[in-house]
């Protein structure tokens, strides 16, 4: 009777000790085409994780779309409650901010060779979006600062115009717009509100909102969301950032997306970062405009997880013909769009909903989590069940055993979620 209470104990200690979670697929096996958004989300991780490998083996330094973007995804997916392993993200840190090396040095005056660090840009803005992510430190967004202030334009503006237009495709480098508005919220967090106190990041932003004054606003997409990022992070009227919201809502296609252009077609890329900057701004999730982009990136995701692009150039040059960053950059901003907007049915534990029993798991709780699940695959036995000499083959306390197993990750024919010890049978036979 003591044995019988001690698997039950442990497999009930285990199971209401961890937040269950729908893991994801196994990767050697690719599941079916996304039927609800949730799936759709977790297939986008899988594809952004496997195919940041890929181009790391292959080309081995980061870039705006392999490794900025899947740093900023992955920072979403932990935020919003999604498996991602640390030491995954960690990893993938690491190698992305190898583009921050020498951050802190001067300006290099030469051609071709003084554009701003827009991984640097990128990745300041991200921390804005998330605020309790942990791949930048204080002190790392304050040499991103540093950077972009000395990176900044006489007239105010940051120009990527400054590189040749054949080597700065969009849309992620639409315009300097785009920049600009990029550069001057990244500046937000670093500029003194106290007018006595002297402050170059509120001089800079006052030069770079003067500078976007007096030129006139680009019609695409990203920039009208930025925009409007831009003056609710300012704290604008209500008023004012839902007609604006009105205006962007009113550009959707037919279809359910976004273009990136108004006279484009839709596309992943537009259309989740659309939802993303939508629910930024405090767009409702379940406005049915939003819900029906939803709908239209479930729907038009590609069996690996991707989403199809096509690759776009500034006027007189010719797009490029290789379409793996912009399907990257596509992917990633559809996956993070959808992460933002997704409406969990009712009655269904949300992300948010989790997040104080994750909070709850510290280094001490998870190492006991894990020596509870280590005693159990001991005690399984060769069939599968669980049990006591007097109570063999209990189906009471095989349930509880299970429902301990799931809670920890594991999948019934996909075994542990990665960088887990594999028990000797588990739910994975």
């Amino acid at each position: 009777m003591r044995l019988r209470c001690i698997f039950c104990a442990s497999a009930m200690a285990l199971a209401f000790a961890m937040p269950l979670y729908a893991g994801t697929p196994k990767k050697d096996n690719p599941p079916p085409a996304a039927t609800d958004p949730k799936q759709a989300i977790e297939r986008g991780l899988q594809f952004l994780e496997k195919d940041a490998a890929k181009w790391r083996k292959e080309k081995q330094c980061a870039t705006c779309h392999h490794g900025v973007m899947t740093v900023w995804a992955f920072a979403e997916a932990q935020i919003q409650g999604y498996k991602i392993a640390p030491e995954l993200v960690a990893d993938v840190t690491k190698w992305t901010k190898e583009r921050l090396t020498d951050i802190d040095k001067p300006r290099d005056t030469r051609p071709g060779w003084k554009m701003v660090n827009t991984p640097a840009m990128y990745l300041a803005n991200m921390a804005l979006a998330i605020p309790k992510q942990e791949a930048l430190s204080a002190d790392e967004l304050k040499q991103i600062a540093g950077h972009l202030l000395r990176h900044q334009e006489g007239d105010g503006s940051w120009a990527w115009s400054s590189a040749p237009a054949k080597n700065r495709p969009p849309p992620h480098f639409e315009s300097d717009e785009v920049a600009t508005l990029l550069a001057s919220m990244a500046l937000g967090p670093h500029a003194a509100s106290d007018l006595n106190r002297e402050s170059p990041a509120r001089d800079s932003r006052e030069k770079a909102s003067a500078w976007l004054a007096k030129n006139k606003p680009g019609d695409d997409t990203q920039a009208a969301l930025l925009r409007l990022v831009r003056d609710a992070r300012a704290g604008k009227p209500r008023k004012e950032l839902d007609a604006a919201i009105d205006r962007l809502v009113a550009r959707q296609n037919k279809d359910g997306g976004w273009g990136q252009l108004k006279d484009l077609p839709s596309d992943a890329y537009a259309t989740g970062q659309t939802l993303y900057y939508l629910r930024l701004a405090d767009a409702k999730e379940d406005r049915p405009e939003i819900q029906k982009a939803v709908a239209y990136l479930t729907k038009t995701q590609s069996e690996d997880g991707s989403w199809p692009m096509k690759s776009r150039a500034h006027p007189g040059e010719k797009p490029f013909t290789n379409p793996v960053p912009i399907t990257y950059f596509g992917s990633a901003w559809a996956t993070m769009g959808l992460m933002r907007s997704v409406i969990l049915p009712s009655g269904t534990a949300s992300a948010q909903d989790e997040k104080p029993a994750k909070e709850m798991i510290t280094k001490e709780a998870q190492a006991a989590i894990d020596a509870g699940i280590a005693y159990l695959a001991k005690q399984q036995m060769d069939d599968g069940a669980w049990g006591t000499r007097q109570y063999p083959k209990n189906v009471g306390i095989t349930s509880f055993a299970g429902l301990a197993f799931l809670s920890a990750g594991h999948r019934p024919g996909q075994g542990p979620p990665p960088a887990t010890s594999s028990p000797r049978r588990s739910i994975t036979s």
